[in-house]
């Protein structure tokens, strides 16, 4: 079967809502919405159009491969990753599944990073650019395609799903923020104006990518995003909430030298009841290996399972 491919420079201004729609009918164990398909495409400052590809049968869209390089953002890690093409995702219509479509997008993706001197390509973890962390093990025929193209599973991470009904923050936790105020460990909201004390913090203690999320957090009158800290103002520990998409919990991190207090613990609760109070129904956690943090939350409804997967290009 003959597919045409394009690329999104010759696509129609408003093929955004195609591109959504056939992601949402194709990869069908996850959610992709106007908000983050703009985030992740017209939004990040990496973007080329380029680098996504269209596939057409019969003048319908029934294919798309959404590519990256960082070329641009964060500064600290264009130069590092400048061997990198990403795939942030690939959907395929149901129908041309089994017609050779997907092993098109991918190939015809592969030449366009071997023609920019890419050593490798990894699907999918575009960080603070990114869908999801990975591929789906659900689609399992696009795993297998993927692995007779060379790909290999470089390591994996779980989405949580948790349903905030009824949440409320336990008393263990509360015990725990009264021990640690004892020790001269508080907790409150940030401020609008600490958004660079509080993003160079991160930056230094963690990385770029969560410095981003960061002061997108305090794109909000009331930034989201909590703080954890000595009375000296030292800080120890931070949570955001909602920074990237509205139902997004995290990043989450905790000085090396104050871990094992419980500080962590006491930032996740409070976030997540703030995302209970603003109406949500539901709070993701998305693109975590850390399982055993995680599963002390009550009410997680559902895991999200995801391959990063990489292939070595010569």
């Amino acid at each position: 079967m003959k597919f045409r491919i394009t690329t999104l420079k010759e696509a129609d201004t408003d093929i955004l809502s195609e591109i959504r729609a056939l992601m949402n009918l194709s990869l069908k164990f996850d959610f992709i919405t106007d908000h983050m398909l703009v985030r992740c495409v017209v939004e990040d400052p990496n973007f080329i159009q380029e680098n996504t590809l269209l596939a057409y049968n019969n003048g319908k869209l029934v294919g798309v491969l959404i590519g990256a390089e960082r070329v641009r953002a964060p500064i600290e890690a264009v130069r590092s990753q400048k061997d990198i093409g990403w795939i942030k995702a690939v959907a395929v219509h149901p129908t041309f599944l089994k017609e050779g479509l997907l092993e098109v997008l991918l190939t015809e993706f592969e030449s366009l990073m071997r023609d920019k001197n890419k050593r490798c390509i990894r699907l999918a973890d575009f960080a603070s650019w990114h869908f999801f962390p990975g591929i789906n093990v659900a689609y399992d025929f696009y795993i297998n395609t993927l692995m007779d193209l060379n790909f290999v599973k470089d390591h994996e991470a779980v989405n949580y799903e948790v349903s905030l009904l009824n949440f409320d923050i336990p008393q263990r936790i509360v015990r725990y923020e009264k021990s640690l105020k004892k020790e001269g460990i508080v907790f409150r909201k940030a401020n609008s104006n600490e958004m660079n004390v509080i993003s160079r913090w991160v930056k230094h203690t963690f990385s770029p990518f969560w410095a981003y999320e960061v002061e997108r957090a305090f794109e909000f009158k009331q930034p989201k995003i909590w703080i954890a800290e000595r009375s000296d103002g030292e800080i120890l520990g931070f949570s955001v909430y909602g920074s990237l998409e509205p139902e997004w919990f995290g990043p989450i991190g905790v000085d090396p030298k104050a871990r094992a207090k419980g500080i962590g613990s006491v930032l996740l609760f409070k976030s997540l009841y703030d995302m209970r109070l603003e109406g949500l129904r539901i709070a993701i956690i998305p693109w975590t290996s850390h399982l055993f943090f995680y599963a002390q939350i009550p009410n997680i409804v559902g895991i999200r399972h995801y391959w990063i997967m990489v292939k070595k290009l010569n």
